[in-house]
Protein backbone atom coordinates (compact mmCIF):
# COMPACT_ATOMS: atom_id res chain seq x y z
CA UNK A 1 0.00 0.00 0.00
CA UNK A 2 1.06 3.68 -1.01
CA UNK A 3 1.82 6.24 1.74
CA UNK A 4 -0.55 8.76 2.09
CA UNK A 5 1.12 11.37 -0.61
CA UNK A 6 0.78 15.27 0.12
CA UNK A 7 -0.35 15.58 -3.71
CA UNK A 8 -3.62 14.66 -4.97
CA UNK A 9 -2.72 14.65 -8.53
CA UNK A 10 0.78 14.09 -10.07
CA UNK A 11 2.49 13.70 -13.36
CA UNK A 12 5.69 12.22 -14.17
CA UNK A 13 7.56 12.79 -17.65
CA UNK A 14 4.15 12.41 -19.14
CA UNK A 15 5.04 12.10 -23.40
CA UNK A 16 2.39 12.00 -26.30
CA UNK A 17 3.21 11.81 -29.87
CA UNK A 18 0.70 11.59 -32.77
CA UNK A 19 1.80 10.40 -36.14
CA UNK A 20 -0.06 11.99 -38.78
CA UNK A 21 0.17 10.70 -42.79
CA UNK A 22 -1.21 8.40 -45.08
CA UNK A 23 0.58 4.55 -45.66
CA UNK A 24 1.77 5.89 -48.93
CA UNK A 25 3.24 9.35 -47.70
CA UNK A 26 6.06 10.10 -45.46
CA UNK A 27 5.26 10.32 -41.90
CA UNK A 28 5.04 13.28 -39.62
CA UNK A 29 5.21 13.07 -35.84
CA UNK A 30 4.13 15.52 -33.91
CA UNK A 31 5.25 15.37 -29.76
CA UNK A 32 2.42 16.72 -28.24
CA UNK A 33 3.82 16.74 -24.84
CA UNK A 34 6.99 16.35 -24.05
CA UNK A 35 8.60 15.07 -20.49
CA UNK A 36 5.82 16.97 -18.83
CA UNK A 37 6.06 16.83 -15.01
CA UNK A 38 4.14 18.79 -12.28
CA UNK A 39 2.11 17.97 -8.68
CA UNK A 40 -0.87 19.45 -7.37
CA UNK A 41 -1.63 19.84 -4.04
CA UNK A 42 -5.08 19.54 -2.21
CA UNK A 43 -7.18 22.84 -2.61
CA UNK A 44 -4.65 24.00 -5.04
CA UNK A 45 -5.37 25.80 -8.44
CA UNK A 46 -2.97 25.27 -11.58
CA UNK A 47 -3.04 27.22 -14.34
CA UNK A 48 -1.81 25.43 -17.39
CA UNK A 49 -1.13 28.73 -19.69
CA UNK A 50 0.09 28.30 -23.60
CA UNK A 51 -0.78 29.20 -27.03
CA UNK A 52 -3.02 27.02 -29.33
CA UNK A 53 -1.38 23.88 -29.84
CA UNK A 54 0.86 24.07 -27.17
CA UNK A 55 0.06 20.71 -25.49
CA UNK A 56 -2.37 21.84 -23.05
CA UNK A 57 -5.76 19.89 -23.99
CA UNK A 58 -3.47 16.70 -25.08
CA UNK A 59 -2.68 16.35 -21.30
CA UNK A 60 -5.91 16.98 -19.86
CA UNK A 61 -7.04 14.46 -22.38
CA UNK A 62 -4.26 11.93 -21.00
CA UNK A 63 -5.04 12.87 -17.25
CA UNK A 64 -8.68 12.06 -17.93
CA UNK A 65 -7.85 8.58 -19.52
CA UNK A 66 -9.19 10.19 -22.86
CA UNK A 67 -6.01 9.79 -24.29
CA UNK A 68 -2.97 7.32 -23.34
CA UNK A 69 0.31 8.21 -23.11
CA UNK A 70 3.00 7.20 -24.61
CA UNK A 71 5.16 7.31 -21.61
CA UNK A 72 5.64 9.14 -18.21
CA UNK A 73 3.51 8.07 -14.81
CA UNK A 74 -0.12 9.59 -13.55
CA UNK A 75 -0.57 9.12 -9.61
CA UNK A 76 -3.70 9.84 -8.07
CA UNK A 77 -2.79 10.65 -4.11
CA UNK A 78 0.25 8.60 -4.53
CA UNK A 79 -1.31 5.77 -6.35
CA UNK A 80 0.29 4.88 -9.95
CA UNK A 81 -2.71 4.59 -12.53
CA UNK A 82 -0.41 2.35 -14.30
CA UNK A 83 -0.32 -0.25 -11.32
CA UNK A 84 -3.68 -0.72 -11.65
CA UNK A 85 -6.31 -3.03 -13.59
CA UNK A 86 -9.01 -1.90 -15.84
CA UNK A 87 -11.50 -1.02 -13.92
CA UNK A 88 -9.58 0.13 -10.86
CA UNK A 89 -8.19 2.74 -12.64
CA UNK A 90 -11.53 3.72 -13.95
CA UNK A 91 -12.78 4.21 -10.57
CA UNK A 92 -9.69 6.35 -9.54
CA UNK A 93 -9.97 8.50 -12.94
CA UNK A 94 -13.75 9.65 -11.42
CA UNK A 95 -11.63 11.30 -8.84
CA UNK A 96 -10.35 13.74 -11.84
CA UNK A 97 -13.67 15.21 -14.01
CA UNK A 98 -13.20 17.18 -17.39
CA UNK A 99 -15.45 20.36 -17.98
CA UNK A 100 -15.09 21.43 -21.68
CA UNK A 101 -14.63 25.05 -23.06
CA UNK A 102 -17.65 24.42 -25.37
CA UNK A 103 -20.61 23.79 -22.95
CA UNK A 104 -22.99 23.84 -25.22
CA UNK A 105 -21.56 21.05 -27.45
CA UNK A 106 -21.12 19.49 -24.79
CA UNK A 107 -24.31 19.16 -23.16
CA UNK A 108 -27.23 16.99 -24.97
CA UNK A 109 -29.61 19.51 -26.69
CA UNK A 110 -32.15 16.51 -25.72
CA UNK A 111 -31.99 16.61 -22.56
CA UNK A 112 -33.73 18.17 -19.58
CA UNK A 113 -31.15 20.23 -17.07
CA UNK A 114 -32.19 17.64 -13.73
CA UNK A 115 -31.14 14.58 -16.60
CA UNK A 116 -27.64 15.99 -18.15
CA UNK A 117 -26.43 16.69 -14.45
CA UNK A 118 -27.52 13.59 -13.41
CA UNK A 119 -26.58 11.38 -15.85
CA UNK A 120 -22.90 10.02 -14.22
CA UNK A 121 -24.83 8.68 -11.46
CA UNK A 122 -27.51 6.81 -13.84
CA UNK A 123 -24.34 5.49 -15.73
CA UNK A 124 -23.43 4.57 -12.28
CA UNK A 125 -26.94 2.63 -11.70
CA UNK A 126 -27.72 4.71 -8.75
CA UNK A 127 -31.45 4.49 -8.12
CA UNK A 128 -33.42 7.11 -9.43
CA UNK A 129 -34.37 8.97 -6.46
CA UNK A 130 -31.01 8.94 -5.03
CA UNK A 131 -29.70 10.66 -8.22
CA UNK A 132 -32.50 12.99 -8.63
CA UNK A 133 -31.68 14.35 -4.67
CA UNK A 134 -27.85 14.27 -5.54
CA UNK A 135 -28.31 15.92 -8.91
CA UNK A 136 -30.98 18.80 -7.90
CA UNK A 137 -28.56 19.65 -4.68
CA UNK A 138 -25.59 20.43 -7.28
CA UNK A 139 -27.62 22.08 -9.56
CA UNK A 140 -28.23 24.69 -6.30
CA UNK A 141 -24.19 24.50 -5.51
CA UNK A 142 -24.00 25.76 -8.93
CA UNK A 143 -26.82 28.63 -8.41
CA UNK A 144 -29.02 26.62 -10.75
CA UNK A 145 -32.91 26.85 -9.39
CA UNK A 146 -34.04 23.39 -9.19
CA UNK A 147 -37.40 24.96 -10.45
CA UNK A 148 -36.16 25.15 -14.10
CA UNK A 149 -34.63 21.36 -13.49
CA UNK A 150 -36.92 20.31 -16.88
CA UNK A 151 -35.66 23.43 -19.22
CA UNK A 152 -33.40 22.73 -21.91
CA UNK A 153 -29.51 23.49 -22.63
CA UNK A 154 -30.90 26.24 -25.49
CA UNK A 155 -33.40 27.63 -22.90
CA UNK A 156 -30.16 28.71 -20.70
CA UNK A 157 -27.83 31.20 -20.83
CA UNK A 158 -24.18 30.37 -21.93
CA UNK A 159 -22.62 31.02 -18.50
CA UNK A 160 -26.06 29.10 -17.17
CA UNK A 161 -24.85 26.52 -19.09
CA UNK A 162 -21.04 26.73 -17.84
CA UNK A 163 -22.94 26.09 -14.33
CA UNK A 164 -24.96 23.25 -15.62
CA UNK A 165 -21.47 21.72 -16.71
CA UNK A 166 -20.19 22.09 -13.71
CA UNK A 167 -22.76 20.86 -11.64
CA UNK A 168 -22.73 17.60 -13.66
CA UNK A 169 -19.07 17.25 -13.03
CA UNK A 170 -19.42 17.82 -9.36
CA UNK A 171 -22.08 14.51 -9.21
CA UNK A 172 -19.37 12.17 -9.04
CA UNK A 173 -17.73 14.01 -6.14
CA UNK A 174 -14.45 14.30 -8.00
CA UNK A 175 -11.47 15.97 -6.16
CA UNK A 176 -9.64 17.12 -9.05
CA UNK A 177 -11.72 19.60 -12.05
CA UNK A 178 -9.70 20.07 -14.95
CA UNK A 179 -11.58 23.24 -16.50
CA UNK A 180 -10.63 23.23 -20.11
CA UNK A 181 -11.24 27.28 -20.75
CA UNK A 182 -14.53 27.58 -19.10
CA UNK A 183 -13.91 31.22 -19.10
CA UNK A 184 -13.77 31.80 -23.22
CA UNK A 185 -16.71 33.46 -24.82
CA UNK A 186 -18.27 34.58 -21.84
CA UNK A 187 -18.57 38.41 -20.81
CA UNK A 188 -16.02 39.82 -18.60
CA UNK A 189 -19.25 39.96 -15.78
CA UNK A 190 -19.76 36.93 -16.36
CA UNK A 191 -16.48 35.61 -16.22
CA UNK A 192 -16.02 37.19 -12.70
CA UNK A 193 -19.51 35.72 -11.56
CA UNK A 194 -17.77 31.79 -12.83
CA UNK A 195 -14.34 32.37 -10.87
CA UNK A 196 -16.28 33.37 -7.74
CA UNK A 197 -18.49 30.32 -8.13
CA UNK A 198 -15.65 28.20 -8.57
CA UNK A 199 -13.47 29.50 -5.38
CA UNK A 200 -16.79 29.07 -3.73
CA UNK A 201 -17.05 25.40 -5.11
CA UNK A 202 -13.48 24.65 -3.84
CA UNK A 203 -13.77 26.08 -0.18
CA UNK A 204 -17.09 23.67 -0.33
CA UNK A 205 -16.07 20.98 -1.82
CA UNK A 206 -12.44 20.54 -0.95
CA UNK A 207 -11.80 21.12 -4.79
CA UNK A 208 -8.35 21.49 -6.82
CA UNK A 209 -8.51 22.82 -10.15
CA UNK A 210 -6.39 22.88 -13.48
CA UNK A 211 -7.36 25.57 -15.30
CA UNK A 212 -6.39 25.50 -19.13
CA UNK A 213 -5.79 28.77 -20.41
CA UNK A 214 -4.29 30.81 -23.46
CA UNK A 215 -4.79 34.09 -21.36
CA UNK A 216 -2.12 34.86 -18.84
CA UNK A 217 -3.61 37.68 -17.41
CA UNK A 218 -6.63 35.93 -16.51
CA UNK A 219 -4.44 33.00 -15.05
CA UNK A 220 -2.32 35.34 -12.52
CA UNK A 221 -6.24 36.24 -11.47
CA UNK A 222 -7.26 32.53 -10.76
CA UNK A 223 -4.37 30.32 -9.89
CA UNK A 224 -2.40 29.48 -7.09
CA UNK A 225 0.39 28.50 -9.49
CA UNK A 226 1.04 28.92 -13.36
CA UNK A 227 2.53 26.75 -15.48
CA UNK A 228 4.09 27.58 -19.02
CA UNK A 229 3.34 25.65 -21.73
CA UNK A 230 5.28 26.03 -25.29
CA UNK A 231 5.46 23.09 -27.97
CA UNK A 232 4.42 20.55 -25.91
CA UNK A 233 6.87 21.06 -22.75
CA UNK A 234 6.12 23.19 -19.45
CA UNK A 235 9.08 25.60 -20.21
CA UNK A 236 8.29 28.33 -17.38
CA UNK A 237 6.55 27.67 -13.51
CA UNK A 238 5.93 29.95 -10.54
CA UNK A 239 3.55 31.78 -8.87
CA UNK A 240 1.17 34.55 -10.54
CA UNK A 241 3.31 37.61 -8.91
CA UNK A 242 6.22 35.47 -10.05
CA UNK A 243 4.86 35.90 -13.81
CA UNK A 244 3.66 39.58 -13.19
CA UNK A 245 7.37 40.38 -12.35
CA UNK A 246 8.88 38.31 -15.49
CA UNK A 247 6.01 39.12 -18.19
CA UNK A 248 5.48 42.59 -17.04
CA UNK A 249 1.37 42.28 -16.22
CA UNK A 250 -0.64 44.99 -14.70
CA UNK A 251 0.78 44.82 -10.85
CA UNK A 252 -3.50 45.26 -10.50
CA UNK A 253 -3.87 41.87 -11.78
CA UNK A 254 -3.03 39.89 -8.73
CA UNK A 255 -4.71 42.05 -6.33
CA UNK A 256 -7.68 41.72 -8.14
CA UNK A 257 -7.81 37.93 -8.18
CA UNK A 258 -11.03 36.66 -6.81
CA UNK A 259 -10.16 35.27 -3.62
CA UNK A 260 -8.83 38.37 -2.88
CA UNK A 261 -11.87 40.03 -3.61
CA UNK A 262 -13.77 37.77 -1.59
CA UNK A 263 -11.51 37.99 1.43
CA UNK A 264 -11.95 42.09 1.22
CA UNK A 265 -15.89 41.43 1.24
CA UNK A 266 -15.67 38.78 4.03
CA UNK A 267 -13.97 41.11 6.04
CA UNK A 268 -16.33 44.14 5.46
Amino acid sequence: MNSPSEFVLEARNLAKTYTQGKWWQKKFHCHAIENVSFALRPHETLALVGESGCGKTTLAMCLVGLETPDSGEILVEGTSLQSLGKSERASVRREIQLIFQDSAGALNPRMSAIEIVEEPLLLRGQPRAERRESAERRMEDVGISAKWKHRLPHEFSGGQRQRLAIARALTLKPKVLILDEVFEGLDLSIQGQIANLLIDLQQAHGLSYICISHNLALAAQFADTIALMDRGRIVEKGSPEEFQRRHSLPSALTASRPEAAMSAHSGA
